[in-house]
């Protein structure tokens, strides 16, 4: 999130940790994060995980209708890649691969 409001967004996690079951539950099944910043239009919905699992998650955004949904009202959808990089032998830092889901 503090890469989001980095770039200027309102941002508020949406992710509800179930303790009981112990597992996650994404916001309308694919959504991490909200933000939005004055702008842009609509609401932009992050699905953040890391680089290794990048490509299953935008798949599971591509499944659910509710997505479509979400593109349809003007809203924007990104998925964020999460990995460890470093150059020249410098300390490391965390930097996102980037998917956009633009609206329809």
């Amino acid at each position: 999130m503090s890469f989001l409001r980095s770039l200027g967004w309102t941002v508020d996690k949406v992710e509800q940790r179930l303790p009981v079951v112990k597992t996650t539950r994404d916001c309308f099944g694919f959504i991490d994060v909200l933000a939005i910043r004055v702008g842009d239009p609509g609401v932009l919905a992050v699905q953040a995980t890391t680089e290794a699992h990048l490509a299953e998650r935008v798949r599971k955004v591509k499944a659910e209708g509710r997505a479509k949904d979400w593109l349809a009202c003007g809203n924007r959808i990104e998925v964020h890649g999460w990995a460890r990089q470093s150059r020249g032998g410098r300390r490391t830092f965390w930097e996102p691969t980037i998917v956009s889901f633009d609206p329809v």
